[in-house]
């Protein structure tokens, strides 16, 4: 997938893994996607499906399963086949 911004502020950036789209026409369009990951280099494990991966700026989680909630306070909690992270709107849009 290419997301404009990143790293690379006002230039389209080539980015992999999972993201989070935001949508506000009903999902008609989702103008706002933003990559899964705090920018951190590391590496973690997803567990038997996933395996091991690379985190940082242009790299999530590759694969999974996933399922995802927006609680009353507006978090959305977002658990894949061993991960478990949580945004809201306004990280998205940052």
């Amino acid at each position: 997938m290419t997301l404009d911004g990143g790293s690379f502020f006002g230039k389209r950036t080539r980015v992999f893994g999972i993201f989070a789209a935001l949508s506000r026409d009903g999902g008609k369009s989702r103008p706002v996607k933003k990559l899964l990951t705090n920018g951190a280099d590391r590496k973690e494990n997803g567990g038997a499906w996933t395996g091991t991966f690379e985190l940082d700026e242009n790299h999530a989680e590759s694969r999974g399963r996933l399922a995802a909630a927006q609680a009353p306070d507006g978090v959305v909690h977002l658990i894949s086949s061993g991960l478990y992270c949580r945004f809201n709107p306004a990280w998205l849009e940052s």
